[in-house]
This record gives structure tokens, sequence and C-alpha cells, in this order.
């Protein structure tokens, strides 16, 4: 098992219509970060040098379930305890208060007339992202694409896949805004736009860690758990306003098998939403990366995970299971297809006239890519080769979007569908697991906030009780374990 870990925890980028097929698929490791653009934005990139095939990008999906859509990254396990902020307790509002939304600078315009920031165009779940009416989140609408958590009055913690800093990168650090306020303030209340004192600049990085996970040394599962590095801080272009910084685990001992933990972000760049803190634990603790069963979208990385006892920060959301949605066929597809020698490893979609004058879907398959899925066990039984078509049949095997089958059906036209949140009774594994970055010695990057100086004060006094040079042991192991020795400030 620790052989295929990375593969399940890829979240993949949909864009099966034109694919290369290797002999061996290379895993590709991702991050739980899903920018609001189309997955099929990326098509040619994509495309191994084939053509772009005249199939164009798919709508929305219906209600009925027909059509497709572009596609979320998803994990949930369990109920869906994802909620909006209006919903949990002043507690939770609270620690959510002090997060913030990483959004593109061209997403945001400032107004002159209001002396507001207003979302330059805004879509919804729905709209944008191809979910069909009913589904969880259909009608919110969309803003951000990263999240993070203030841990000082001018420092945000995030995942380093979220920031960079190359010259013309999307995600530099100098092109994102840190937005605190962007929530729900009832059913359909949501923020519309924001008072200049709630949008900050990325002023510059503090400091940065990024491993690269298609290294081949994290396909074992203990060089993952106990090497992968994703983590930034960033200074904000001044101290935030009215806004506690949140306090983190010092210690390292909130980090334990069996632990509660939950995370508050901003999904799929949705309002800020709160998992329960009763819903998720921790199962397994490694030296950089820690598996819980946290419900996740895209969107979530560089989001806090809480220990729900203490509240206090333990580490940050970076990766996620790869199995986020399900493709459902309402009927079998039956497409004819040829098997072309000049394709090579592609397969590319196309359409063709019957008889009739009606138009079909055919598939055009290279010659190495056809030997390679008639030797696969998931796809070999889907080739009628008799009759050159492929058949999928409806009802069968869970069809995920990142599965091969899901990039044929995609290849083919895709035939009628419909799209829909991959669901797990339980975690069914750690190679699936979502996984939080610990904060190994960031924290001491990270100056003590005011009340955790207040307790290092009372701890001090306490520690010689009788005003003279008698050191209490317990307290002086408080002390130690509160990091109250360090420096206050960086």
């Amino acid at each position: 098992m620790k052989k295929h870990l990375i593969a399940a925890l890829t979240l993949f980028a949909v864009t099966a219509t034109v694919l290369e097929f290797r002999r061996e698929v290379p895993s590709v490791p991702g991050d739980l970060r899903d920018a609001p653009a189309s997955a099929f934005g990326a098509l040619a990139e994509s495309a191994g040098g084939a053509d772009i095939p005249d199939i164009p990008e798919p709508g929305a999906a219906r209600a009925a379930g027909q059509g497709g859509g572009t596609f979320q990254n998803i994990a949930i396990y369990g109920d869906n305890t994802i909620t909006d902020y209006y919903k949990v307790d002043r507690s939770l509002r609270q620690l959510a208060d002090s997060t913030v939304a990483l959004v593109k600078k061209d997403s945001l315009i400032f107004d002159k007339d209001s002396g507001r920031y207003k979302p330059l165009k805004v879509s919804t779940i729905g709209e944008g992202r191809g979910h069909a009416a009913g589904t969880d989140f259909h009608d919110q609408p969309v803003l951000s694409f990263c999240s993070g958590a203030l841990v000082s009055r001018d420092l945000v913690l995030t995942a380093g896949h979220c920031v960079s800093s190359e010259a013309g990168a999307g995600d530099r650090f100098d092109n994102i805004y840190a937005v605190f306020g962007w929530k729900a303030g009832g059913e359909g209340q949501f923020s519309e736009s924001f008072d200049p004192r709630d949008v900050y600049t990325v002023a510059r990085i503090y400091v940065r860690e990024l491993k690269d996970l298609s290294d081949s040394s994290f396909r074992n599962l203990d060089n993952y758990y106990d090497g992968y590095k994703d983590y930034a801080l960033l200074f904000l272009d001044r101290a935030a306003e009215g806004r506690e910084p949140l306090a983190v685990d010092r210690s390292g001992l909130l980090a334990a098998q069996g632990a509660k933990v939950f995370t508050i972000g901003y999904p799929m760049g949705m309002s800020v939403k709160i998992t329960g803190p009763d819903d998720a634990s921790i199962f397994r603790v490694g030296r950089s990366i820690l598996a819980t069963d946290i419900d996740a979208f895209g969107g979530n990385s560089g989001g806090a995970v809480f220990d729900s006892a203490t509240r206090r920060i333990t580490g940050i959301l970076v990766t996620a299971d790869s199995r986020q949605e399900e493709l459902v066929l309402n009927r079998d597809l039956d497409v004819p297809y040829v098997v072309s020698e000049g394709l090579g490893g592609s397969i590319r979609g196309g359409s063709e006239r019957d008889a009739s004058g009606a138009v079909r879907r055919k598939l055009e398959i290279g010659r190495e890519a056809f030997d390679y899925l008639s030797r696969l066990p998931a796809t070999s039984g889907l080739f009628r080769t008799a009759e050159n078509r492929l058949v999928i049949p409806a009802g069968g095997a869970r069809i995920f979007l990142n599965d091969i089958k899901a990039r044929l059906v995609f290849a083919a036209g895709g035939g009628d569908y419909s799209i829909k949140p991959a669901r797990f009774e339980r975690l069914e594994g750690l190679g699936g697991a979502t996984g939080a970055q610990r904060l190994l010695h960031l924290e001491q990057l990270i100056p003590l906030t005011g009340e955790e100086r207040r307790v290092c004060q009372e701890i001090r006094r306490r520690m010689r009780p009788d005003g003279g040079m008698t050191v209490d042991p317990a307290f002086m192991m408080l002390y130690r374990e509160a990091k109250c020795d360090r420096g206050m400030a960086i």
C-alpha cells in the first residue's frame, strides 16, 4: 500500500478530452489549492502536443444530471460538517474573524464612490464550477483561492503552494490581497464589499518552504509523512486592525493521534466555512504531516487546523484525497473507436456522420495508448474489439474523476452523466487522508500573542511563590512548554 500512496493524494485537474498515456501512468501528487479558473483551461498544455479536438468545454450541469461541467476537489468523510459562519457559535466565529481569504488583486476593485473594495466579477459554485442545482453550496459565490490565519499583528500563516516570489507569477505575493470578513451573515447574505481596513496587501514573504510532491521519494508513506513541507509566513503591509492573532501550539504536544481537530477556511473560494470540532481526528502523526479525516475542498489550502480542545493552531491544510468527485453514468456509454498508429500515446475525441446524416461521437486512440488500456484491468473489459466499440456500463463500479475511466468518458464526449461529491463512510486509508502540515519550528518565528504574554507573566509570578530565588519545578516546566523564555517579538 505504501508504494501507491501518492496516487491517492493527487488532486487531479480533469483535462480529459485529449489525453496522453504512457506505459507507466505517472503519479502526479498535488495539493489542496483550487483556483477559480476552469480545469479545462489547461487543456492545451496537458495534451502532449496533440491537436485540440472539436469537443466544447461542457457548461454547467443541469438539475437533470445531463451534461458535464468543471469539477471541484472535495473529500467528505461521513456527514458534511462544513458550516457557514452565521450557523456556528460565537467562539468559533471569533476564530473565523482572524482568518483571511487570499484573493487575487484582479478579483477586487476599489470603488471610489462607496470607498469600499468590491468583487470585479462574481460567479457562484453552480455557474462557475458546473455543480448541479440542489448540490451543496450550489448558489454560493466564489472569491478567493487559498486560506490563511492571522498569527501576529501583521503576520499571516498559510501554505507554501499558495504564494510565490517568481516574477510574473499569478500567485506572486504582491499580486495578492489578504481579506478579512469574507463571510455569510445569514441565509444568502454574503459580503458584497469590503472596508479598506479589512483588505491588506502582502508586503513580503517572511519564510516559505515547498517540497515537490512529484519527487519519487514521496511515493513512500513514511517519507511523505516525515518529510513533506508546505508552509509560508507572510508579512502584511500594515498591522491588522481589530483582529486578534490566533494562538499556535508551541509545544507540539497537541498533535497527538486521536486528538479531535477542525479547520476554518475558504473552500472553493466560498465565504469562510468551519468544520465540526467533534467531527474529525488525527490518525497519524508524522514529523511533518498529520493524517486527518477533515472534510476539505480545494481552496482550504493554508487554512488553520485547530486542536478542538484548546482552539490552538496545530497545523495547516495542504493535501487531500484525490477521489474528490464521482461521475455517475445515467445510461451506458457506447461509442465507436479507431486505433491510429500516428497518435502514439494520445487519445482524441471527434465526431462523424452516419448514413442518415446524424452526427455521432467517435474516439481515435493511439496504438501505444490502446495497448496500455487493453492490458489495464480497470479498462481492458471496456473495449469490444470485435466491433471496435468502447462500452462503459451505467451503474457499474464507482468512477472517480481522477481515474482513467472518467477520462475516457470525457474524451468520448461525456454522454449522459452527472457529477456528485464523492463521499465515504469513513477514512479508508492513510494514503487518502487530508494532510495537515505540522508547524515544525515555524512557531519559533511567530511572536507570542497578548494572551500568551499574560499567561507567561502569571507563570513567572508563580514560579517564585516566596518572592525569592526558589523556583517551582512544575511552573518551570510550564514556562518552557509555553516557550515563555524565547523572544517576544521578531
